[in-house]
């Protein structure tokens, strides 16, 4: 299935989450991680995320958020889905919140932007965490597969929300992928010159071992 990219200049998408008639002005979900973070429309539609969204399969597989909207429009997302869609519940997490892939076409996820900002990963890393959180408890998955890599803002997130989630009997597992040894090797490939710099998740030596992990917990189940 083909999608067109959106213009997030143009206030669009679907009302499943949020009527037309409360569309908020772009200036609010637009700007730095603060203004997206703190969006009582970003709230809003997270809050009905909570609501509507029904898990399809055992294994949730996460990942960073894309410039690219709808996510699937773009390489990234795209590819993830081609790979996982049929075994994993696909979620897009960033300053926008935590949004599952069937929702990529609903207002404001078309048109929310703030590019991260080292100055505010604190924020950023407690409110994501705090959604993410809220998510999985109130939506149960066997396990969760964290595809950040181990430099990134996220990785953080999922470094404590992991463990947490299995030592409360949330989740059975959780990985946290690729892990530093496989971002050096990827390096010392150079994958940055075979057309992965903008995406390395993709790079098959550190794609590889979700896949497997993936794959193990799919025969578990």
């Amino acid at each position: 299935m083909s999608r067109k990219v959106a213009n997030k200049a143009i206030r669009q998408g679907g009302q499943s989450l949020i009527p037309r008639a409360d569309w908020c002005e772009l200036k609010e979900i637009q700007g730095r991680d603060p203004d997206v973070l703190g969006s009582p429309t970003m709230e809003r539609a997270f809050q009905a995320v909570l609501k509507l969204h029904r898990p399809t399969h055992p294994i949730a597989l996460c990942s960073l958020c894309t410039t690219t909207r709808p996510y699937s429009a773009g390489k990234k997302w795209k590819a993830l889905r081609q790979m996982f869609g049929g075994a994993c519940d696909l979620i897009v997490t960033s300053n926008g919140g935590v949004i599952p892939l069937p929702f990529e076409t609903q207002f404001p996820y078309l048109n929310y932007d703030a590019h991260g900002e080292a100055e505010f990963d604190a924020a950023y890393i407690a409110k994501l965490g705090a959604r993410m959180d809220t998510f999985f408890r109130r939506h149960r998955y066997r396990y969760v597969m964290f595809m950040y890599r181990h430099n990134l803002r996220n990785a953080r997130i999922a470094e404590r929300l992991g463990p947490a989630l299995k030592r409360d009997g949330v989740i059975e597992d959780f990985a946290l992928l690729p892990t530093a040894a496989q971002y050096k090797q990827s390096q010392a490939e150079r994958f940055h010159l075979s057309g992965y710099k903008m995406f390395p998740e993709l790079y098959p030596t550190m794609l590889r071992p979700v896949l497997e992990q993936v794959k193990t917990w799919r025969k578990a189940a």
